[in-house]
């Protein structure tokens, strides 16, 4: 690894550790939610604040994993 593409490797470690990081952010509270409604036996009670608030940013985590996950892929194919 030559000291010219350190910054480059660094580039694409970051972005898609961070995309990756975020994915999983988007799509773990699905499962949490199911197991959750289980464990309690019904599904009409609410949810608590922070994990409702959590279940209605999952579409913005998903776009923003994207955005991140877009240099990320133009930088890998780039070389």
């Amino acid at each position: 690894l030559s000291w010219m593409k350190y910054p480059t490797k660094a580039f694409l470690i970051v972005t898609g550790d961070v995309s990756a990081g975020l994915l999983a952010l988007t799509f773990l509270p699905g499962p949490i939610a199911a197991f959750w409604q289980l464990f309690r036996g019904t599904a009409t009670r609410p949810f608590p604040a922070w994990f409702g608030s959590w279940l209605g940013i999952r579409k913005q985590l998903g776009l923003l994993a994207f955005v991140v996950a877009i240099p990320h892929v133009i930088m890998a194919c780039k070389g």
